[in-house]
This record gives structure tokens, sequence and C-alpha cells, in this order.
């Protein structure tokens, strides 16, 4: 569906089935406006949704490494840049290098891991995403002194101060927590 502009969803369906999606399948689908949800992926997302002005990313399954890198800078990162929210699975292990770059849009970074996955040198490069990272509650002091994460410890929060924080946004995503 590479650069398909006319593509403006993909049914629920369709992405609960999805176990691994491959390189730029969705890159450049300017015109895709999702929540993305996909309960079933295990592989590698790898600029399967670069480019693509995606609202929320909600589920991604049972993914362990989050790839940004040197070669997927800029406009060929895992997913655009425009979504506001994203939610990271507790399978989670790794976020690889420039994973967040150039997203101002970030509102809110979920992580469910409960042992803080390793976090690559650059993936907040130009700090950009200001937002709150929060993580599971019995894990905020680890993820606050844990290599590479102790730089964000101010912006780091137990998941249900969100409750608090943002009242309207936790119950809409709750079902995903």
């Amino acid at each position: 569906f590479e650069n398909c502009t006319e593509l403006t969803e993909v049914s629920q369906e369709v992405l609960d089935k999805i176990t691994d999606v491959g390189d730029s399948a969705f890159i450049g689908c300017s015109n895709l406006r999702i929540d993305l949800k996909l309960p079933s992926i295990t592989g590698l997302i790898k600029q399967a949704f670069a480019k693509c002005p995606l609202q929320r990313i909600l589920d991604l399954g049972a993914i362990t490494n989050l790839f940004g890198d040197a070669s997927l800078v800029w406009n060929s990162l895992p997913f655009g840049t425009e979504y506001t929210l994203m939610i990271l699975p507790a399978t989670l292990e790794r976020i690889g290098r420039y994973a967040f770059v150039g997203n101002s849009n970030l509102q809110a970074l979920i992580i469910k891991a409960v042992t803080p996955p390793s976090l690559a040198a650059y993936a907040f490069y130009e700090d950009k995403a200001t937002c709150p990272v929060y993580v599971p509650d019995e894990s905020v002091s680890a993820y606050q002194t844990a290599t590479g994460w102790s730089a964000w410890a101010s912006r780091i929060r137990g998941i249900g101060q969100l409750a608090t924080d943002n009242p309207t946004l936790y119950a809409e995503i709750q079902q995903y927590l």
C-alpha cells in the first residue's frame, strides 16, 4: 500500500489478524488517520507506517523491540510523527535510536513493561517529545534510575497518575492499560 493516498482506513478485523507487517507496508498513506491497534503483532514494525498521520498507537501486541535507527531518521520512522499517544506493551525489551524523533505532538507515552526496556541514545532525539512517560506504578523508581532513562526521570510517572493527570484520556484508553 506504499504511498496509497486513497487509503483512509483499514478495518480492525484485518488489523486484528496481522502478526507481522513488512517494511514500508503502509508508508506514505498520508490519509490513514486511525487509532492503530495490532493486538496480534509479534514481528518487527520497521517503517511500516512511516509518513502516516496515525492518531494514537494503542496496541502493539507482543513486540519486544521498537526500532528507530539512523537509517530510519526523519520521515522513515516506524510510525509517522503526528500521533498523540503511544502505548507500548509489557513485552518491550528495547527502544532504539531515534524512536521518537521529531514527534512534538506526543502528549503521553505509556510503557507497560515492568522492567525498563533498554533505551538507546537519541531515542528522544532533540527532545521534541516533551510528554510524560507513564510506566507501571511499581516500576517508577526503576525507570527513573535505569541507564538511559535517568535523563527523563522528571517525566516518569506511574500509570495510575494518568487517571489524575488526564481523566478523560484515562477513561478512553483504560482497556488498553
